[in-house]
């Protein structure tokens, strides 16, 4: 790990950015961004995001094009030189025949002090009598620390 260790009580600010995405698979094309990965919300690109972590409750302030103000609250914890949240954690079971589990963490790192990353990692796990089956993907999105004024 050659992360600068995120201190328990932080904030910056930073510009979410819209990126496009080609599977060249099957020459599809789709948007993505951080914050509209899990919110539904027409972000405002134009205004920074403001990212707060107090002990474990990490804040998030956006907002929309009708500059509409958003604060979005996760509860997380710190782990070693990152702090991790989860936006989904569903686990479903019926012990010795059918367990799912269906889990989305969010990792924040400080790779110098004028970067943040937040790292995205999706895991989906099955398994039925005696047969599993697991899918796993994740992105990773790094921005630039605006400088305090």
């Amino acid at each position: 790990e050659d992360y600068r260790k995120l201190p328990k009580n932080f904030s910056a600010s930073f510009y979410d950015k819209l990126d496009t995405v080609y599977y060249k698979a099957n020459t599809d094309y789709f948007t993505r961004s951080f914050v509209a990965d899990f919110t539904k919300i027409s972000i405002d690109y134009t205004i920074p995001i403001q990212v707060q972590i107090k002990q474990d409750l990490l804040f998030l302030k956006f907002s929309d094009k009708k500059k509409k103000e958003y604060v979005l609250q996760f509860y997380g914890k710190h782990q070693h030189k990152k702090f991790v949240f989860y936006t989904n954690y569903k686990t479903i079971t019926f012990p010795f025949l059918f367990m799912t589990k269906q889990v989305t963490r969010y990792s924040i790192y400080l790779p110098t002090e004028k970067d943040i990353l937040f790292q995205n990692e999706s895991v989906s796990e099955g398994m039925l009598l005696l047969f599993g089956a697991s899918h796993s993907s994740g992105f990773k999105y790094e921005f630039k620390i605006l400088k305090d004024e």
